[in-house]
C-alpha cells in the first residue's frame, strides 16, 4: 500500500510526507508491502513503549513480534534500541506471566515495575527511535510513496 506523492513534494512538504508515512505504518501489517513491515514494527514498538512502557508493548500482544522487531530495529540501525528490546523480551519470556485479564491485574503488574529500568534506558537513548524512522524515510521513500511527477 503506497501513498501517491510527487517526488518534489517530499522536500517541499515534509510534514505532509511524514504524516502520510505514519498513515502507512499505522495500518495492519497484513495490508502492507513486505518492504514496509520493518518500519511498521519499529513504529508500533516506539508507540507502545512511549505510551506505556515495555509492559504495555507485551500486554497489547506484541511479544510474538519481538524477535522480528529486534531485526527491524537493526535494519534501521537502531542497535541500542534493539538491545533493549532483546533484554525486555528475555525478561518477558522469563516471567511467563499470562496477559492481564482485568484492569487490577494490569495495575499490579505495572506497580511491580519489572521493565522500569529498560523503559528508562529506552527513554534515554540518543538519538530517539523516531529519528531512525525519519532517517529511514529520507533514505528510502520509494516503499511508501508512489513518486510520480
Amino acid at each position: 500500500m503506497k501513498v501517491h506523492f510527487r517526488n518534489g513534494d517530499i522536500q517541499q512538504y515534509p510534514d505532509d510526507a511524514w504524516n502520510a508515512f505514519i498513515g502507512v505504518l499505522a495500518r495492519s501489517p497484513h495490508e502492507l508491502d513486505i518492504e514496509q513491515v520493518p518500519a511498521h514494527l519499529v513504529f508500533v514498538y516506539e508507540s507502545e513503549v512511549q505510551n506505556g512502557g515495555h509492559l504495555q508493548y507485551f500486554e497489547n500482544g506484541y511479544g510474538g513480534a519481538a524477535a522480528v522487531t529486534v531485526e527491524a530495529l537493526r535494519l534501521l540501525h537502531a542497535h541500542r534500541h534493539a538491545a533493549i528490546l532483546e533484554e525486555a523480551y528475555a525478561l518477558h519470556l522469563q516471567e511467563n506471566r499470562p496477559k492481564s485479564e482485568a484492569k487490577e491485574e494490569y495495575i499490579a503488574a505495572a506497580l511491580e515495575d519489572r521493565y522500569g529500568q529498560l523503559d528508562a534506558l529506552f527513554g534515554d537513548c540518543e538519538p530517539a527511535l523516531i529519528a531512525f524512522l525519519e532517517q529511514h524515510l529520507a533514505e528510502r521513500p520509494e516503499p511508501y510513496f508512489d513518486l510520480s511527477e
